[in-house]
């Protein structure tokens, strides 16, 4: 029996907004709500207002009742997903701040998309960056090469016997 099932029956609840729930809903998200949700969790980490850089895409020209419902859509859908706070109002958004899970979500993406570290092999750095076997990357070129000193061989006494 899964662990989370022993938690359940045991009556301890199993914890919410957990780092894999953020890597589990950060895949869920669309390109364009991850975007969105990156910029504000960087926003966040380089001391600037969120507040203020989510309103510059929900009320872009700053006029009063002007949003701009794509990014309120974009909002909305993020507040549903747990992502971020805020409230619906009219046909805008209003947004209050980033939640604990949306935060986690970019931070667990981050760590996970980082390069290996510099204790790991060459062939494992290059088939986690580029999801291939390194072996037969190496194999490849080796075999490429040969065949092209070959070619090249050949072409030039095909060449020197014409002439």
């Amino acid at each position: 029996m899964p662990e989370a099932d022993i938690n359940e029956i045991a009556g301890d609840p199993v914890a919410a907004n957990t780092e894999a729930d953020a890597l589990q809903y950060s895949i869920a998200l669309t390109p364009e709500e991850y975007s969105e949700l990156e910029m504000l969790v960087s926003a966040e980490s380089n001391g600037e207002d969120v507040t203020l850089a989510a309103f510059r895409h929900l009320c872009p020209t700053g006029e009063e009742n002007s949003f701009d419902h794509e990014y309120c859509e974009l909002y909305r859908s993020l507040a549903c997903k747990g992502m971020i706070e805020g409230a619906e109002v009219g046909e805008g958004f209003f947004f209050f701040g980033i939640a604990d899970l949306g935060r986690n979500a970019v931070m667990e993406n981050v760590a996970q998309t980082k390069t290996p570290g510099k204790d790991a092999s060459l062939l494992g750095s290059i088939e986690a960056r580029f999801g291939v076997d390194a072996r037969t990357v190496i194999a490849s070129v080796g075999c490429s090469a040969v065949i092209g000193l070959i070619a090249g061989i050949v072409g030039a006494l095909i060449g020197n016997a014409i002439a």
